[in-house]
C-alpha cells in the first residue's frame, strides 16, 4: 500500500480524485442490474470489506445484509460504462475505477 492508498484497492489518481476498485464496481454493477452484491464475486472471503470501501466512498449505503446504491453510486455506474461486463468483477478489463466529482 502506497503512502497515498488509504485501503487495499484505493488510490489517489489523479490527486483530487480517488478510485473504486473492480470488486466496488462490481458490488454496484450487481444491486443496480440484479438486486444482488454479491453475484460478480466468485468468493465472499473478503466481501465485508469491499462492501466497507464502497460505503466509505458513497457509492452503497447501509449494512451488508440491506445495501442501496446511492445517487453517487449510480452517477458512478453511468460514468464507469460497464454494462457490457460479466462474470467475477476481477476478470474485467480494468481493475480500477475513477469516482466521479461530487
Amino acid at each position: 500500500m502506497n503512502a497515498e492508498s488509504k485501503l487495499p484497492g484505493f488510490s489517489a489518481s489523479p490527486p483530487t480524485a480517488c478510485s473504486a476498485s473492480c470488486f466496488v464496481a462490481g458490488i454496484v454493477k450487481g444491486l443496480i442490474e440484479n438486486g444482488d452484491p454479491c453475484i460478480h464475486f466468485g468468493s465472499l472471503l473478503a466481501f465485508d470489506t469491499h462492501v466497507r470501501q464502497a460505503v466509505e466512498l458513497g457509492v452503497v449505503a447501509g449494512d451488508i445484509h440491506d445495501l442501496k446504491v446511492t445517487d453517487l453510486g449510480h452517477k458512478a455506474y453511468a460514468e464507469w460504462d460497464i454494462i457490457a461486463e460479466s462474470g467475477r468483477s476481477y476478470m474485467w478489463n480494468r481493475k480500477s475505477f475513477i469516482m466521479p466529482n461530487h
